[in-house]
């Protein structure tokens, strides 16, 4: 366990360790019971087994800028992940949650291009979830991004509506 606060050099020599991963989180059909997909979600695994919390990392690195580094670097690991869960369920469709951060900046949409490009992942196989908060800055950059990723024909929702 951590006895002082988490520092961003932990969390970078973290990221850069292979420490994250995602753990993930079904969505099954109520109609068959079957899973229809599912929600990866960050987390941050020692080297000893321990998980630190999401709460306890995430807020620091986008107060910092380091949110964009994670995500660039996990993308990848979560496409990845999309095709191995392909070769079970074609048709799955992983949502992963990205910042307002990541929205400004050109790599997502470059690096999700690419792997759908390269038929690692179809556009049906993610859903790109954002916090209301990506809507509140109304951005140009903001708006540009997600005209581009719905042009790829990913599927966008709100995560977390009305909190």
């Amino acid at each position: 366990m951590f006895n002082s606060e988490i520092t961003l050099e932990q969390i970078e020599s973290a990221l850069h360790g292979g420490e994250m991963c995602f753990h993930f989180q079904p969505k099954i059909s109520f109609q068959t019971g079957l899973i229809t997909g599912g929600e990866a979600l960050l987390r941050w695994k020692r080297p000893d087994g321990q998980l630190i919390a999401p709460g306890m990392f995430l807020p620091l690195a986008e107060k910092t800028g380091f949110i964009t580094d994670i995500t660039a670097v996990m993308m990848t690991e979560l496409a990845q992940d999309i095709a191995r869960l392909r070769a079970l369920k074609p048709d799955i469709q992983i949502a992963f949650n990205v910042s307002a951060l990541d929205l400004h900046s050109p790599y997502l949409v470059k690096m999700l291009r690419s792997f759908i490009g390269n038929h690692l992942i179809n556009p049906g196989n993610i859903q790109i979830e954002i916090t209301e908060t990506a809507f509140v800055d109304q951005s140009e950059r903001i708006r540009a991004t997600l005209l581009d990723l719905v042009a790829l024909g990913l599927e966008i929702v709100m995560d977390d509506f009305g909190t």
